[in-house]
């Protein structure tokens, strides 16, 4: 799909351009050169994509073009446009860098880039040619939420973690529960589901089903997709499907054995394959209380201890309030923080907190309990 149709002017077709920069010369020169070329409705963003609280009209945004300064991290730069630039609308780059291989790996990953210094008319002589294209390689960014245990508030944090997202980024995001677990995505948001998408909310829609059985059309439809699914009952063959799919897992545990040696399996394989391959993996470890006296059975330290990874996050006891659906359930601002400072986390728009490991004094009860 080009930005420009051949029988329409830029004016009719072009509704809205997005300047994401931080630097005011160039804010200014980029906004002259678009409304020289009768682009008249230009917005400026003065940020970036990660450290800006960027949410884009995704019904009248065309196209946007991001400033990326002095960068050259391409997996970081495509990473960050991917959470930020919704699906359908084209992005171009441009920075200070003059190195080709810079352009040339943006390019095989349908971002097209631009020396702020000297190709900035060339830029703008392919927009009104019409051959900046939406990008079809701009890959949707899979998230999945294991369950370690049955009936700890897995699919809960799923449906609050995708709210969260779709809401903050205004980008167009699906909630998927697997079949193999609870099956009450229509329960917890009172609404029939037969099979096929269902568009609930702007931005946020919900699937029931594994989100691999889709079509790729429907699922390059998004920049995210919730993935909720259970692992307690998996064995190392489904990881290895798992970790083809993503590399984005949030582990939900509670303070018992049999959640944590769960959480912990899959944890070692993920160790053990970045060792053979390199391959980056995210992991996040989120303790769920879902009964109000189990905050008080293991602590903090011993839950990260026992998993070798520190904890992302810990959901107190929420009570249900006889809520019709899920996002109706009243939650205090202390708990909305936490699901929204989370969904920070996992989507890279706030930084984790990187610990030092301490030597772990207690190593043989590890051992015993979690059977390494």
């Amino acid at each position: 799909m080009l930005l420009l149709d051949d029988e329409q002017s830029p004016i009719e077709s072009a509704n809205h351009v997005v300047i994401i920069s931080k630097d005011k010369q160039l804010q200014t020169t980029l906004a002259e050169l678009l409304r020289a070329n009768s682009f008249e409705n230009t917005q400026i963003i003065d940020g970036d994509c990660k450290h800006c609280d960027i949410a884009l009209d995704n019904e009248h945004t065309t196209g946007v073009i991001i400033d990326i300064a002095d960068k050259t991290d391409v997996d970081k730069i495509v990473e960050q446009i991917k959470a930020v630039v919704p699906q359908n609308i084209w992005c171009c780059v441009v920075g200070t860098s003059d190195s080709i291989s810079l352009a040339q790996r943006l390019a095989e990953l349908d971002v097209l880039y631009f020396n702020s210094h000297s190709q900035l008319n060339v830029m703008m002589e392919r927009i009104l040619a019409g051959t900046i294209t939406i990008p079809c390689n701009r890959n949707t960014i899979r998230l999945n939420i294991f369950s370690c245990k049955g009936g700890i508030g897995a699919s809960f944090i799923s449906a609050m973690l995708a709210y969260n997202i779709s809401q903050y980024k205004r980008v167009p995001t699906l909630l998927a529960q697997s079949p193999e677990g609870t099956r009450d995505l229509d329960l917890m948001f009172d609404k029939k589901l037969q099979g096929d998408i269902l568009e609930y909310l702007p931005n946020l829609d919900l699937y029931a089903g594994e989100f691999t059985e889709l079509l790729e059309s429907q699922r390059t439809k998004y920049n995210f997709i919730v993935n909720d699914h259970p692992i307690y009952h998996t064995d190392y063959v489904k990881y290895q499907h798992f970790i083809h799919q993503c590399r984005t897992f949030i582990l939900v545990v509670e303070r018992h054995v049999s959640a944590l040696r769960n959480a912990k399996r899959f944890l070692n394989y993920c160790e053990q394959l970045h060792r053979e391959t390199g391959k980056p993996l995210r992991t996040f470890i989120v303790v769920s209380d879902i009964h109000p006296a189990h905050a008080k059975s293991m602590s903090n330290t011993d839950v990260a201890a026992l998993l070798g990874h520190e904890i992302d996050a810990v959901i107190p006891y929420i009570p249900n309030n006889n809520a019709k659906s899920v996002l109706s359930i009243k939650l205090t601002t202390r708990q909305k923080a936490i699901f929204r400072q989370l969904a920070m986390k996992i989507i890279g728009v706030t930084s984790r907190q990187v610990k030092s490991k301490n030597n772990l004094s207690f190593s043989s009860i590890i051992s015993k309990v979690l059977g390494r």
